[in-house]
């Protein structure tokens, strides 16, 4: 799957990056996010999300901490080296990371499987 950017056309500061190996998760987050107005990218690793991220940053991460090849706490350093110190990460996972999550100073933490209206008010929080 290549990441790509979804929709240009929308808001202004609205742009997020979800990384997660599960394709069917990574679908629906991005389809969730987008019927919400969010410009989307995607990627099923964190090569590929360091590989072909895009030169403007986004907004808001969606994170799952277990990827193919590098881990979720480094690519979560690359990005935030990459795009700014203050990048808003939510972290979700199937096993308990909550440790993980606030030691990298994720604006949330939501085990799988989670509510997609928990993940919707984590991403406006990260947002504002």
């Amino acid at each position: 799957m290549a990441l790509a950017e979804e929709r240009k056309d929308a808001p202004a500061g609205k742009r997020v990056l979800v990384i997660d190996d599960d394709k069917t998760i990574l679908d629906l987050i991005a389809a969730v996010l987008r019927d919400e107005g969010c410009s989307v990218e995607a990627a099923l690793s964190g090569q590929e999300a360091l590989e072909q991220s895009p030169p403007e940053p986004p907004q808001m991460v969606v994170l799952d901490m277990f990827i193919p090849g590098i881990s979720g706490l480094e690519l979560a350093g690359e990005l935030r080296a990459k795009y700014g110190a203050d990048l808003p990460i939510i972290v979700v996972s199937a096993s308990d990371v909550g440790e993980e999550a606030r030691a990298l100073g994720a604006v949330a933490y939501l085990p799988k499987p989670f509510d997609l209206e928990d993940l919707l008010r984590a991403v406006e929080r990260g947002l504002h």
